[in-house]
């Protein structure tokens, strides 16, 4: 589903004005639901980095993970961690 994104003017944190918009590139986002793609436009201009308004809306992560995969995989390495430094065991539950 494409998202309609209005978004009239978009800034660099100089204030350089970003014009050039590519329409509905796209990012995956790995959630305990799967793989989810969103759909977002990108403005960039010529030696500046790109922004995508959207994702920052969306309260998205910068990585691939969302925040409830991030802390599943940090509870994996603490438990890898206990087991390989200790004599004690935590289980995977």
């Amino acid at each position: 589903m494409a998202t309609q994104e209005i978004k009239t003017s978009v800034v660099t944190d100089a204030l350089v004005p970003l014009s050039h918009v590519k329409n509905e590139t796209a990012r995956k986002l790995t959630s305990y639901s799967g793989v989810v793609t969103v759909t977002r436009n990108s403005y960039g201009q010529r030696q500046q980095s790109s922004r995508r308004p959207l994702d920052k809306q969306l309260n998205l992560p910068p990585d691939q993970y969302s925040d409830g995969m991030r802390n599943k995989r940090l509870l994996y390495d603490a438990i890898e961690s206990i087991d390989s430094t200790t004599g004690g065991h935590a289980p995977k539950r």
